[in-house]
């Protein structure tokens, strides 16, 4: 008759070990989104934008880990600016020297044809105010016509620029 060996049952986890198994790796690749903004307010693309940046669209979200995947917004110089933003709406830039302040309205920008400027300026203000924010950042791609330069990545197109939308996307 052969020997039956007894498991001995694992000793109990305490809180603080729990904690330390998180995992915490990336584990996945970034995925390349598409917004168009073609007739669509600045904001709502920005908002959405921001969220796939940020990665709060996966499972795995944790906001100390950058996870977030790679956006393009095309059609930037099609934006819509509601209500009296056009004329109300006021950028600041500053050359460092006494009497350096330039401030420009978001008509004057639309004019000079920086909208791309605009959609950058919008999203990161929605992004992390540290490290983390300035990396995400740099995987924001804006282009004022149609077309990118993006075309080996597989691209994913989002139809809408509301948050409903982004969530039956990534499924």
């Amino acid at each position: 008759m052969p020997e039956t060996t007894a498991k001995t049952p694992a000793p109990p986890v305490t809180l603080s070990q729990k904690a330390n198994r998180q995992h915490v790796g990336r584990g996945d690749l970034r995925t390349w989104w598409q917004l168009d903004a073609k007739h669509r307010p600045l904001g709502r693309v920005a908002s959405a934008a921001a969220k796939l940046l940020i990665g709060k669209h996966k499972p795995s979200y944790v906001p100390y880990i950058d996870q977030g995947d790679e956006v393009i917004i095309v059609n930037a110089a099609d934006l819509v600016l509601t209500g009296r933003k056009a004329e109300q709406k006021q950028y600041a830039r500053h050359s460092g020297y006494p009497g350096g302040l330039k401030i420009f309205s978001a008509a004057d920008k639309i004019r000079a044809g920086k909208q791309d400027e605009m959609f950058r300026h919008a999203v990161r203000g929605m992004l992390p105010q540290n490290k983390l924010g300035d990396l995400m950042i740099q995987r924001l791609h804006v282009y004022l016509g149609a077309e990118h330069p993006h075309t080996q990545q597989e691209v994913k197109m989002v139809a809408s620029d509301s948050a409903a939308t982004i969530e039956k996307s990534v499924e």
